[in-house]
């Protein structure tokens, strides 16, 4: 929703730090196992589909990964996990 709120917050899970990004907006079940995939859209919002893909291809890239996390009945939660640095 346009007037909602995003939270940001990190924590380092082991050799790993780790971004949450969590809004009071729900995923459609429907939509939950192509969340990532290129070109994937609700239909709902203009876009290109391309945001989420975008995000689960740099953190690979990076050696890291990407889930989402809706467990939360009011909100989802996009948790990228890094490799820190040695």
């Amino acid at each position: 929703p346009r007037e909602g709120v995003v939270r940001l917050a990190r924590e380092r899970a082991g050799g790993a730090a780790r971004i949450l990004v969590s809004n009071k907006g729900a995923v459609p079940e429907d939509i939950r196992p192509r969340f990532f995939e290129k070109y994937s859209t609700s239909g709902k919002e203009s876009g290109t589909g391309l945001g989420t893909y975008s995000a689960s291809l740099i953190a690979r890239t990076l050696g890291g990964s990407i889930a989402l996390d809706v467990s939360d009945p009011e909100g989802t939660t996009v948790a990228v996990t890094l490799p820190l640095a040695s």
